[in-house]
C-alpha cells in the first residue's frame, strides 16, 4: 500500500513530466515553423519587388507599394493594441493560412496595375505582421526568458538556412525559364510549403495560449516602461536605416561601382549564411558583448561609401549581418525579459509597431531623397543607425556605457518625450482618419444623389 504523500505527489509528478513534454514539444513546433517559414518567405515575400518589376511597376511605385503596405500594418496593429486577441488559438491558424493564400495572388494581380498591387500587398503584409505577433506572444508568454532566447535564437538559424534554400531554389526556377508564368510557379510552391507550417501549428493548437491581452497599466512609470520605450526607439532608427540601406545598396553597386550582377545578388545569400552562424553566437554571449554589435550598425554605410572594390562588399555584408543579427536577438531577448511585468503581449505587440515604423520611415525616407543619389542615402543610413546606437549605449541598461541607474534615467527622461510625441501624434492621426473617412462617405453619397437624379431625370424624359 501506497503511502499518503506518495499518492499525493504521484500525480503531481506525471503533471509535472506531462508539462515538460508539451513544453518540449511546443518548442519543436514553433522551430519547426520557422523552418518552413523561411523557405515560405524566401519565395514570396523575398521576390515581390522583382514580381511587381517584371510586371512593368516602376522603382519608385514599388516602394511606395511597399511603404503604404505598412502603414496599413500600423493602422491594424493599433486596432488590435485596443482590445487585444481573445482567441489565440484560433485567429492564429486563420491568419496564419490566410498569409499564405493572399501572398500566392500577388503574382496574379500585378500585371493588372499598381492599383490592384496595393490592397493585395498591404493586406498580405499586415497578415503576416500578426501571425509574427501572434507567435512571438507564444514564445513570451508559454517559456522563461532564458528558454525564450534559445527557441529565438534556433527559429533565426533555422529560418536562415531554409530562407537559403528557398533563394536556391527561386534562382534556378528564374534561371531555367523565360516566361512570366515562373513567378506562378514558385508562388504556389511556396505558399504551399507555408502551408505545411499552418498544418503542424494546427496539429499543436491543443499547445497554445487560448488569449492574448494587454495588461493593466500601472499608475507609477515603471522601470520597465521606461526601457521598453528605449528599445521601441532604438529599433525604429536602426531599422530604418536598414530600409534606406536595402534600397540603395544594390544599384550603388551595380550602376555606380559596375559590379557584375552576381555581386549585387549575391549579398543577401551571404547574410543569409553569416546569420546562421551569428544566431548561435549571439545566443551564447553576455549582453555586454552586444555593445559591439550596436557600435558596428553606424559604420557600416560609411564602409559602403567609402569601398571603391566591389568584392570588399562581401565582406561587409558579412560584417552587417553579425551585426544586425545581434541587434535583432537583443530586441527579442530584452522583450522576452520586460514580459513578465508588461506582458507577452504587449511586449510582442510593441516590438511589430515599431518594426512596421521603422520601414515606413525608411522608405518614406528613401522615396524622399532618391534624386540626390547614393550618398546621400548612406548619410541617411549612417545619421540613423549612429541615433539608434546612441540612445542604446545611453538609456538601454543592457548594452549602456553607463551604469544601470543613470541608464535608467536617461531611460525615463526619453520615455516621458516619446510618449507625449506619440500620444499626440496618434491622436491627431485617428482626427485625420476619422475626417479623410467622413469626407469620403460624404463624397460617394453625393455621387450616388447625382447619379440617382440623372436616373430619375432620363426616366421622365423617356416617359414623356
Amino acid at each position: 500500500m501506497r503511502h499518503p504523500i506518495q499518492q499525493l505527489l504521484g500525480p503531481i509528478g506525471l503533471r509535472r513530466r506531462a508539462e515538460t513534454r508539451g513544453t518540449s514539444l511546443l518548442r519543436l513546433v514553433l522551430v519547426a515553423e520557422s523552418a518552413t517559414a523561411g523557405f515560405y518567405l524566401a519565395i514570396t515575400r523575398g521576390l515581390a519587388p522583382i514580381v511587381m518589376a517584371a510586371a512593368g511597376l516602376s522603382i519608385r511605385e514599388i516602394m511606395l507599394i511597399t511603404m503604404l503596405g505598412y502603414v496599413a500594418v500600423l493602422l491594424t496593429l493599433r486596432l488590435v493594441a485596443e482590445k487585444g486577441i481573445r482567441r489565440l488559438r484560433i485567429s492564429l491558424l486563420l491568419v496564419h493560412g490566410s498569409e499564405r493564400v493572399v501572398w500566392s495572388l500577388l503574382p496574379l494581380v500585378s500585371p493588372l496595375g499598381a492599383v490592384l498591387v496595393i490592397p493585395i500587398y498591404s493586406l498580405a503584409l499586415t497578415l503576416a505582421s500578426l501571425s509574427g505577433l501572434m507567435i512571438t506572444t507564444v514564445i513570451y508568454s508559454g517559456f522563461d526568458d532564458r528558454e525564450a532566447r534559445r527557441i529565438i535564437a534556433s527559429r533565426s538559424a533555422v529560418s536562415a538556412a531554409s530562407n537559403i534554400v528557398g533563394q536556391l531554389v527561386s534562382v534556378a526556377v528564374l534561371a531555367a525559364s523565360k516566361t512570366y508564368m515562373k513567378f506562378l510557379y514558385l508562388y504556389i510552391l511556396g505558399s504551399g510549403v507555408g502551408l505545411i507550417a499552418t498544418a503542424v501549428l494546427a496539429a499543436a493548437q491543443h499547445l497554445l495560449p487560448s488569449e492574448a491581452r494587454l495588461q493593466e497599466k500601472k499608475r507609477e512609470l515603471a522601470a520597465e516602461e521606461a526601457v521598453s520605450s528605449t528599445l521601441f526607439l532604438f529599433i525604429v532608427l536602426y531599422m530604418a536605416a536598414g530600409a534606406v540601406l536595402a534600397t540603395t545598396w544594390a544599384p550603388y553597386l551595380m550602376k555606380w561601382l559596375r559590379a557584375p550582377d552576381y555581386v549585387a545578388a549575391s549579398l543577401g545569400l551571404v547574410q543569409m549564411v553569416t546569420s546562421i552562424a551569428a544566431s548561435m553566437y549571439w545566443a551564447r554571449v553576455p549582453y555586454a558583448v552586444y555593445k559591439s554589435a550596436v557600435i558596428i550598425l553606424p559604420l557600416i554605410p560609411v564602409f559602403v561609401a567609402v569601398a571603391a572594390n566591389p568584392l570588399l562588399h562581401i565582406g561587409i555584408a558579412i560584417l552587417y549581418a553579425f551585426a544586425a543579427t545581434g541587434a535583432n536577438l537583443l530586441v527579442g531577448f530584452t522583450y522576452a525579459q520586460l514580459a513578465k511585468s508588461l506582458g507577452a503581449f504587449d511586449s510582442s505587440l510593441r516590438a511589430a509597431e515599431a518594426g512596421a515604423l521603422a520601414q515606413v520611415m525608411g522608405l518614406g525616407t528613401a522615396l524622399a531623397i532618391m534624386g540626390l543619389g547614393p550618398w546621400a542615402a548612406f548619410i541617411v543610413a549612417a545619421a540613423y543607425a549612429a541615433s539608434a546606437a546612441v540612445i542604446a549605449l545611453l538609456a538601454l541598461p543592457e548594452v549602456a556605457l553607463v551604469s544601470s541607474e543613470q541608464a535608467l534615467i536617461h531611460a525615463r527622461r526619453l520615455y516621458i518625450v516619446t510618449s507625449a510625441a506619440f500620444g499626440f501624434v496618434v491622436v491627431y492621426s485617428r482626427k485625420t482618419v476619422i475626417a479623410t473617412l467622413r469626407l469620403l462617405a460624404l463624397l460617394l453619397a453625393l455621387f450616388i444623389l447625382v447619379f440617382t437624379y440623372r436616373v430619375l431625370y432620363y426616366l421622365v424624359i423617356l416617359t414623356h
